[in-house]
């Protein structure tokens, strides 16, 4: 997927871009799935608190819990960069089965999977929107529907690649608009491809707990640290 070296199969990683990508892996942040240096149930192990990163101390999301798969960077950038611009529209399924069955507990409950939202004219600009393979190949996988309508980007805004947390928050509020309806209590899980602050996915899941979502969760391929 990665450097296009021969593989056994379809859909993986040589040994040596594996050992080059950086796995998130415990300890980490239970709500927005940030990695931590020290292990905090290690150092507590009696403690039944949850660990949350001060972020999530501060302003708690609207989402209940995000996962990714990788550190964002290296070998893993330039693939998502791939997918996400270069028309590699072919790594979506190789993602998906990183997602699965490595957090195969965590989709289980899952009701519905949608994609972040991209404006109509960044799709007409780019003819697919990523996060929208990554959703389809996932709900194959695991077997789950996947709404690619229900959310849909409002207006069309700058890119957020070079914004700071308070300038994307500032960005992506009230872009996010809903269409349809969840069944009471879903349990919905939001597919992207980079979680940098969180801004877009907590815009998505604010819309989704007002439509009344009892459970909203988060999994990306990878995440800024």
């Amino acid at each position: 997927m990665a450097c296009e070296e021969e593989v056994s199969a379809n859909h993986m990683l040589c040994a040596s871009c594996w050992s080059a990508a950086t796995f998130i892996t415990d300890p980490k942040c239970s709500i927005c799935g940030f990695p931590f240096e020290v292990d905090y149930e290690g150092a507590a192990p009696d403690c039944d608190e949850k660990a949350l990163c001060g972020s999530c101390i501060k302003d708690p999301p609207h989402y209940d819990q995000a996962l990714s798969v990788f550190a964002y960077g290296g070998k893993v950038k330039s693939m998502i960069l791939a997918l996400k611009y270069a028309d590699a529209t072919y790594l979506a399924p190789g993602f998906a089965k990183f997602f699965h069955p490595r957090f195969k507990e965590f989709i289980a409950p899952v009701d519905l999977i949608l994609p972040v939202p991209i404006h109509r004219r960044r799709l007409l600009q780019r003819w697919y929107n990523q996060a929208g393979l990554l959703a389809t190949s996932l709900g194959k996988e695991a077997q789950k529907p996947v709404d690619h309508f229900m959310l849909t980007r409002t207006k069309h805004t700058q890119s957020q690649g070079k914004l700071s947390k308070l300038q994307r928050e500032k960005n992506v509020a009230g872009v996010v608009g809903m269409k349809g309806k969840l069944k009471p209590n879903a349990h919905v899980l939001i597919v992207d491809d980079v979680l940098t602050t969180g801004s877009t996915v907590n815009e998505c899941a604010k819309i989704l707990k007002k439509a009344g979502a009892k459970k909203v969760d988060i999994l990306t391929i990878a995440r800024v640290v």
